[in-house]
């Protein structure tokens, strides 16, 4: 799919359509492509432009109009419409368990209600949370234990007198005072 269309300026076909849209709200894209001979498609791709959106509103606000011709708006249209029907829908009995049941999950999400459920990687992950300093004295003891493991391993003469200090089997990582 191509990249959306701009607009380099507006002309007075533009401005046309504006007036139309403005006058005549309730009306469908469909019948004003049909006004001016355009297809809906090609009418469609020019209305959503920014420049147009941004003419639109303009003289939309110039003439204390309502702004009805924009995605956000059909959006807000088409949720309305779909609740209105779902609604009858409910209301008269025709709507199975299994309707109910997704309409039901679906608007409790959609008002924020359940926990979402994260896909599981099954690791458990730990965090643990360490200053600057101890984590440099314990990348430098990893190191001495590491020199003095090869040193030993080589067989470099008497290793005893070249091996660091004894390190603890366990270090404590958990910082002092409040975790935050």
């Amino acid at each position: 799919m191509g990249a959306p269309p701009t607009l380099e300026r507006l002309n007075h076909r533009h401005d046309a359509i504006i007036l139309w849209l403005l006058s005549y709200p309730d009306r469908q894209l469909g019948d004003c492509a049909a006004y001016f001979g355009y297809t809906q498609a090609w009418l469609s791709r020019i209305i959503h432009t920014d420049m147009f959106q941004a003419a639109y509103r303009a003289k939309a606000e110039e003439l204390g109009a309502d702004v009805v011709h924009t995605v956000k708006a059909k959006l807000t249209n088409l949720a309305a419409v779909t609740l209105d029907m779902a609604t009858e829908r409910i209301e008269s009995g025709l709507a199975s368990e299994r309707f109910l049941g997704e309409t039901m999950k679906n608007t409790l999400a959609s008002l924020g209600y359940g926990a979402p459920v994260a896909p599981s990687s099954g690791q458990p992950q730990l965090h643990v949370h360490v200053d600057a300093t101890r984590l440099v004295e314990a990348r430098e003891r990893a190191a001495l234990v590491r020199a003095g493991t090869t040193q030993a391993r080589l067989g470099d003469g008497d290793s005893s007198k070249d091996s660091p200090e004894p390190v603890q089997d366990f270090i404590d990582v958990v910082p002092e005072g409040s975790v935050q």
